[in-house]
């Protein structure tokens, strides 16, 4: 099963599980917490923030890496975002439009944001981003590990060990 469908059974927001008729979840909200045990405590936190959007756990995260990569909290905040939700092309509305192949996003349906866009982001002048932007994207890798290390997490728990799109595919 998608990580990050069960990630989002946490969050009250989220998936419903009480199930349809009355009956029962076959994955409930205590399974998906005890499947988070093991994770170190970042991840813990980017996971719940990223997926469940648990708002004390975006503080924490960000308060973490902050003080990591000795940046602001806004820094850190837009970077996450950035992270978390893609960035849409809006010239063939995220490749639902067109058939041919987008020029803006090369038909993928998502682009890079811009340096200006970035900025925005974390609320500085495109002149410091670009200043920052090696950092900008290292906190990024940093991210996107974190993303790795939760899918191998519930691929060790819930397929004992199967390599994740292996497992979804059955094989």
């Amino acid at each position: 099963m998608n990580y990050k469908i069960l990630l989002a059974k946490l969050n009250a927001k989220g998936v419903d599980l009480l199930g349809v008729f009355g009956g029962s979840s076959e994955i409930t909200k205590e399974d998906v917490c005890i499947i988070l045990a093991g994770l170190s405590e970042r991840v813990y936190l980017y996971a719940r923030a990223a997926y469940c959007e648990d708002n004390e756990c975006t503080k924490k995260i960000v308060q973490l890496v902050a003080a990591d990569f000795a940046v602001d909290k806004n820094f850190i905040q837009g970077v996450l975002f950035d992270h978390i939700y893609p960035n849409y092309c809006r010239h063939c509305d995220a490749g639902t439009i067109t058939h041919k192949q987008c020029k803006h996003c090369g038909g993928v349906g998502v682009k890079r944001m811009s340096d200006r866009e970035r900025a925005k982001l974390i609320k500085r002048s495109r002149t410091y981003y670009k200043q920052k932007e090696k950092l900008y994207n290292k906190i990024l890798d940093e991210f996107s590990e974190y993303d790795s290390a939760i899918k191998a997490h519930f691929s060790r728990k819930i397929d004992g060990g199967k390599d994740y799109e292996q497992a979804r595919l059955g094989a």
